[in-house]
């Protein structure tokens, strides 16, 4: 079994099956530059989060391409939503940090199902809170803007709320007013 050694950004070394790439677009065209495995591959991840892609790619023996997840979601409840008791239950015991982090790292690494779930569990949470909320709580870190600054973005782009909002209603009413 070939090794690769991925390097988190904290410095972290994990030394893997190389069978890794198979699940991550970006790892496989860093692996086919790195035919041998001699080199560290750095990725643009906590530690935790490296650690977690991992623990996801091996759980799925190196072969999850996709989730299983229907779209657009028939509900909030993971439990309908993610069928897969190892997968739901994954994704459920992280915070949001985590997830959005993972979010961001699945997209680096184009991991198509790491991806697509964490985009599921934001999607769901997201029709639980409100349009602002949401982006306020998971997207913003706080002190990005001054409440004067704040104003000033929103009605200068207020055309992009107000389409946002359709969008959002238009979503609910397809999901039976979810």
């Amino acid at each position: 079994m070939s090794k690769i050694t991925l390097v988190s950004s904290t410095g972290d070394k994990i030394q893997v099956n190389k069978d890794i790439c198979q699940m991550s677009n970006t790892l496989n065209n860093l692996c086919e530059e790195n035919p041998d495995g001699t080199e560290d591959i750095p990725v643009p991840g906590s530690t935790n989060v490296l650690q977690a892609f991992v623990e996801y790619a091996e759980h799925y023996e190196f072969k999850k391409m996709e989730t299983t997840i229907v779209a657009p979601l028939q509900s909030t409840d993971p439990e309908v939503w993610c069928q897969d008791e190892w997968e739901r239950k994954f994704i459920t015991s992280r915070n949001d940090d985590q997830i959005k982090e993972m979010l961001e790292f699945s997209n680096y690494l184009s991991c198509t199902a790491l991806f697509e779930l964490c985009v599921a569990f934001i999607a769901a949470d997201y029709k639980k809170t409100e349009f602002d909320e949401f982006i306020k709580n998971n997207m913003m870190d706080e002190g990005d803007f001054t409440p004067e600054e704040e104003a000033e973005l929103i009605a200068d782009h207020k055309w992009i709320l107000e389409q946002s909002e359709e969008r959002i209603k238009k979503m609910k009413e397809d999901m039976g007013g979810i």
